[in-house]
């Protein structure tokens, strides 16, 4: 008997979007505040964090924290397309990919929590080698939930409407885990009054790693896969194949091909907005320190705001067409922030564009890459009877922590040139190259045949 496959109803494809609430609250203390944690300011307040790692530089200026979480996210970029290819594989009767997110949340979660607490109370080696040990867990068992969960977008969503409605849902719901997240710091003074700014940190991380994990395991256990996922009933590979000869036979359909360049492109240059906006809206047109915080929430806000606009806006006329309009966007803010303070114009007359265009190109590439990776993992699998789905999100996954990596890179060698308002010409430098990172991903995005994947699916959702 063939097995009936049910469309995923309108209550669980929130809950799904849950998980993405979780794991972007989980992730982020992990992932922006761990120097806060491990290289404290000197407050001089008694029962502040103190540091329990060597402070100073091992090898010209490189600190012991940032070769541990380089190496840690290097490791966390490579294993990705592993744990992608595993899942692609994996027969398991509770679901290819329900499984891996299944072992891997509260795993996630408890060393979300232990990276906070050092095994030592003064700086020692043994704390150095317990941050290894449970930030390279930590990622691991991350990316063990995050890349089966990603290629979910694919497997549950049947048509284009209902994956581009998931991207939808997941891009809201990750800035609303990073938003409660941010605010890890803030929260923790409310328990210094009956703390030290250590435990009360610890504190608040024990907490969200709980909300965390809850909003994580929704998903797993009130989505059967297999009741909702048309891939488990059709062709599976003909002949295994390794992680690595896998990983390059995905780069081979061309238009993945060109829409993960343009996606490395502006992952790449986000750095030089996330990073640099700091620079951008203070030090170029000489305003204070509390512009910049003010202009994030603005940009927060906006993003959210145009998230349902946006959905509705691509489903009429593509999400080539939009893709192509946030590069443009994009390309167009980095040129404002390179000519702020050259000429007589008023900072905000130049700022608030920016901050605007900013705002539209995070939400349209806040969900439309996965999306439009869904998409083609659908149709390469519909083509060639070989379900990739899992490795083509981990591939995205690998190719976005490279894209970081070596944005910080430049930036930080960019910086070295210049980053006073006598001296701008790093700032400035910095946003010249955000903008040719600009171009190169409007160059690529160009390349991408949308018309040729609404065909495919097209035929297959007819059958």
């Amino acid at each position: 008997m063939t097995q009936r496959i049910e469309h995923l109803p309108l209550k669980k494809k929130l809950i799904y979007s849950l998980g993405q609430f979780g794991w972007s609250l989980g992730s982020y203390s992990v992932i922006n505040l761990l120097i806060y944690f491990y290289m404290p300011l000197e407050t001089g307040v008694a029962g502040a964090i103190s540091p329990r790692v060597y402070q100073g530089s091992i090898i010209l200026g490189i600190t012991i924290i940032g070769i541990i979480f380089t190496a840690a996210r290097l490791f966390d970029g490579i294993i990705d397309p592993i744990i992608a290819n595993w899942s692609d594989w994996s027969a398991s009767k509770f679901g290819k990919r329900r499984t891996f997110m299944a072992i891997g949340v509260f795993p996630f979660a408890a060393f979300s929590i232990l990276v906070f607490f050092p095994l030592t109370n003064s700086v020692s080696v043994i704390n150095a080698l317990w941050l290894i040990v449970t930030l390279f867990f930590f990622f691991f068992f991350m990316t063990l939930y995050v890349t089966p969960y990603y290629a979910w977008i694919s497997d549950l969503g049947h048509n284009s409407k209902d994956r581009l409605l998931l991207s939808t849902f997941i891009g809201i719901t990750f800035a609303l885990g990073l938003a409660l997240a941010s605010q890890a710091i803030p929260i923790s003074k409310f328990f210094e009054k009956t703390h030290s700014p250590m435990q009360a940190f610890q504190m608040v991380m024990i907490i969200f790693a709980c909300i965390a994990a809850f909003f994580m395991f929704l998903p797993v256990i009130m989505i059967n896969e297999n009741q909702y996922c048309k891939q488990n009933m059709l062709k599976q590979y003909t002949a295994k194949k390794s992680t690595l000869k896998s990983f390059i036979d995905v780069f081979k359909n061309k238009n993945f091909f060109a829409v993960i360049i343009a996606n490395f492109a502006y992952l790449t240059s986000i750095v030089f907005i996330g990073t640099g906006m700091f620079y951008y809206v203070t030090v170029l047109p000489g305003l204070g320190q509390d512009v910049h915080s003010k202009f994030m929430l603005i940009i927060f806000a906006l993003s959210i705001a145009f998230y349902i606009p946006i959905n509705l806006i691509a489903r009429k006329f593509g999400k080539k067409k939009l893709l192509v309009f946030a590069f443009i966007l994009l390309g167009v803010t980095f040129l404002i922030f390179a000519i702020i303070g050259l000429l007589p114009v008023n900072a905000y007359a130049l700022l608030f564009p920016a901050i605007t265009f900013t705002s539209i190109s995070f939400s349209i590439f806040g969900i439309l890459p996965n999306a439009v990776i869904a998409d083609i993992a659908k149709a390469d699998g519909i083509s060639t009877g070989n379900y990739r789905t899992g490795l083509f999100f981990g591939t995205k996954s690998f190719i976005a922590k490279m894209g970081g990596m070596l944005g910080i890179l430049i930036f930080t060698l960019l910086l070295l040139l210049g980053k006073t308002i006598d001296n701008s010409l790093g700032i400035r430098l910095a946003a010249a190259t955000g903008f040719i990172l600009s171009i190169t991903g409007l160059i690529f995005i160009l390349k991408y045949d949308e018309k040729k994947i609404k065909y495919i699916l097209k035929q297959y959702e007819k059958e």
